[in-house]
């Protein structure tokens, strides 16, 4: 039998949640000071919380394990838009959610066009390719042969400040 090794680190959780908030309303509910994982309105709710108390649980339980268990990507599909978080690294995703989305908060009116049209969608992170013979500016990172060295947490951030 071959040992897989790490199992090459090619598998992570893709995890979506659906609401029927606009992104204005959620990002109005944050920088409102609410909390991301509490929002509630009405009978609608972003549940964020109790996923990951069971995801951590899960972590928990697979801890001895040669695959690592890890989120990497996280979908909010609001009823205007969808918010794709990518994760740089294992847990990167949930251990910077609350300073995602708060800077996502503060951002978002940086991202609504003078028409007054909203995005469909919003990538984060999104990176300034540094590569000379690069096919577009700006891009999402790679999951193979990516150029950026050092990818750190801060990627999240670092085009909307």
């Amino acid at each position: 039998m071959r040992d897989p090794g790490n199992l090459g680190g090619l598998y992570g959780f893709t995890v979506e949640f659906f609401t029927t908030f606009s992104v204005q309303h959620f990002v109005n509910l944050i920088l409102d000071g609410v909390a991301y994982d509490l929002i509630k309105s009405g009978s609608d709710a972003l549940v964020l919380r109790p996923f990951i108390a069971a995801y951590n649980a899960l972590k928990r339980k697979n801890a001895d394990r040669s695959s690592r268990v890890h989120v990497s990507r996280l979908r909010l599909s609001f009823q205007d838009s969808v918010v794709v978080i990518h994760g740089l690294r294992d847990d990167s995703i949930l251990l910077n959610l609350e300073s995602i989305l708060k800077a996502l908060a503060a951002s978002y009116s940086h991202l609504i066009l003078r028409t007054g049209k909203k995005p469909f969608s919003i990538s984060i992170s999104v990176v300034e390719d540094p590569a000379e013979d690069r096919l577009c500016r700006f891009r999402e990172f790679l999951d193979f042969d990516e150029t950026i060295e050092d990818i750190r947490d801060e990627h999240y951030l670092r085009l909307g400040n």
